[in-house]
Parts: C-alpha cells; sequence; structure tokens
C-alpha cells in the first residue's frame, strides 16, 4: 500500500497536514510532540489509492499509531489486526484507508464540533473516490459517511454486518472496530470482521 503523501491528492494532503482549524486537538498534538520529537503529530491523510473498489473510513488516527507514523491505521495493534484481515480478504491493495477525524483526540473521543470541521475533507476524500462500497469502521464512522451522503441516521442504524444501499452508491457496511478494546474481548473477532471485508468484495464485484 502506497505512503499517505502519495494517496490523497497532493493537494488535498498538503491541506489536511496542514490543518489547525481545532485548538483543543492542535494543543493535543503539540503536547504528544513536545515529549516524542521523533513522531508525526499532525493530521494524517488518507492511505491508498483513492480508485480503490473499497473505502474504509475510521475513527481517527490513534495517538501511538497513525499519529505517531503519520500514516493511516499503521504503527499500533489496531491496524496490526486490520492489515492481517485485509491480507486474508485479498483487499490489501484494493482500499482506501481514512478517517472521519484526521487528527488524534485525547482519549480517543472526538468533539461533535471536530468532526464537523473536519468533515469537508473527508466529504472531498469520497468524492473523489470511486469506490463501490464504504465500510464504517464503528458508528461514529458509520454517522460520518451518512451525514456525507446527506441521509437520515435513524433510517439507517448501525449494526455489525449491515449492508446500506443507498441511491446512486455507494452503499455502507457496517463493521465494529477492530481496536484492541473489542478484539481482545471477543465482541469482534477475526472470523466476524473477515466475514465484513469478505462481504465488502463481493458487494464490490471482486
Amino acid at each position: 500500500m502506497k505512503a499517505a503523501s502519495g494517496s490523497s491528492s497532493p493537494s488535498l494532503a498538503r491541506r489536511i497536514l496542514a490543518c489547525g482549524r481545532c485548538p483543543r486537538l492542535r494543543a493535543y498534538l503539540e503536547s504528544i510532540a513536545a515529549d516524542n520529537p521523533g513522531w508525526h503529530c499532525k493530521p494524517v491523510p488518507g492511505l491508498g489509492e483513492p480508485g480503490s473498489p473499497v473505502a474504509l473510513v475510521g475513527l481517527a488516527p490513534s495517538r501511538t499509531g497513525a499519529n505517531r507514523t503519520g500514516r493511516m491505521f499503521t504503527g499500533d495493534k489496531t491496524g496490526d489486526f486490520l492489515f492481517d484481515a485485509l491480507a486474508a480478504a485479498g483487499l490489501t491493495d484494493r482500499i482506501y484507508l481514512t478517517a472521519a477525524l484526521k487528527c488524534a483526540p485525547p482519549k480517543d473521543k472526538p468533539l461533535p464540533a471536530e468532526l464537523r470541521r473536519c468533515a469537508p475533507f473527508l466529504q472531498e476524500e469520497l468524492a473523489r473516490s470511486r469506490a463501490r462500497v464504504v465500510i464504517a469502521l464503528g458508528k461514529i464512522a458509520h454517522d460520518a459517511y451518512l451525514r456525507h451522503r446527506g441521509e437520515r441516521l435513524s433510517a439507517h442504524p448501525f449494526a455489525h454486518g449491515a449492508w446500506h444501499p443507498l441511491p446512486g452508491g455507494p452503499g455502507l457496511l457496517d463493521t465494529y472496530h477492530c481496536s484492541p478494546r473489542n478484539t481482545n474481548t471477543g465482541v469482534l473477532t477475526r472470523g466476524m470482521f473477515l466475514s465484513v471485508l469478505k462481504k465488502a468484495g463481493a458487494l464490490a464485484g471482486l
């Protein structure tokens, strides 16, 4: 999978990297950078080819994962679980990875206003995408995609494995987030996650 800087358009990636719209997030990343000068500690662009047939939208970069590496969904156990499953499902080079929020939030909990400020970046990424299926990694990502499409959230309740065909496509496929909080407790097993990824591939015609 190609580096983040070559995944989004160069202009979009530069604008994401330079964003400072959220004072709380900017201060949080600066505090992490002060103790970890070699870390990325900036907003993180998407990873993969925008023309991929499948797109996956997560919550946000994790503090010690993508916030450290600068590459979406890399550098932590969530990413290890994700990329292992993508390889098993044959999607490693056929998926675009991004997040509803481009900065790591304190305690992995973004504020609604931060998600709203970041939404234009996700909207631009998805507008450039040629995905036939969008996977939502958790409810925040699910809601962010439905808002992007102008859909009522109540008409499309989040449920693991649920498929939401949308007018004009691409449709939305839900999965629980593959964070250690879920994978270590059995809320999400490898088999459950693989089933969703394989379903995404089939729906995308792969």
